[in-house]
């Protein structure tokens, strides 16, 4: 009985496994705003980049991306002068794990949570930085049918900058994917 409940289990996770990799593969790309978090040398910037979506397994999908950021500006007040100074800029390379409904099985709205971790190479207004591990989480949308998807996500990124301490910075951004059914 131990045996065929096994091979039961097994059959089943290896039929949804197969209609997940029958489909699903996609890329995509997106853009929003970035809001940094407790900084008071930067105010709200842009965010975009493009990202892979590889089926894992089930309802698991590795997603790949890079990602480009620039916080906006600001103003320093020192003795009644304001000086406009530049703020930090990043370009990430890294892969998300999301978990959520799979895309050859659901159409309509797929609510996912997503995290992972990058390679963040930071720019401090021409003093480059060394390139640090970082990592971001979040959760998203997707409205869409088995070919293509639009989805809003909100999430947090960390991006320690090498000196004992990190600049994070919640994101809200959309993009558009395409299921190519690899």
């Amino acid at each position: 009985m131990k045996r065929l409940v096994l091979v039961a289990a097994v059959m089943l996770v290896l039929c949804g496994a197969s209609s997940v990799f029958a489909g699903g593969w996609g890329v995509g790309g997106f853009a929003g705003i970035t809001i940094p978090v407790e900084q008071e040398d930067a105010e709200n910037g842009m965010v975009y980049g493009i990202r892979a979506r590889v089926p894992a397994f089930w309802a698991l999908t590795l997603e790949p991306q890079i990602f480009m950021l620039k916080n906006g500006d600001f103003d320093l007040a020192f003795n009644e002068q304001v000086e406009t100074l530049k703020s930090w800029k990043a370009t990430s390379f890294g892969a998300n794990l999301v978990l959520g409904a799979p895309v050859r099985q659901f159409a309509g709205i797929r609510p996912f949570m997503f995290g992972g971790v990058r390679l963040n190479s930071m720019d401090f207004d021409g003093r480059d930085a060394d390139s640090q591990f970082g990592f971001g989480a979040g959760v998203g949308l997707e409205f869409g049918s088995k070919t293509f998807g639009v989805e809003v996500r909100a999430g947090g990124e960390v991006f320690p900058d090498g000196n004992e301490s990190s600049r994070k910075n919640g994101m809200i951004t959309g993009g558009l994917n395409i299921y190519l059914g690899l």
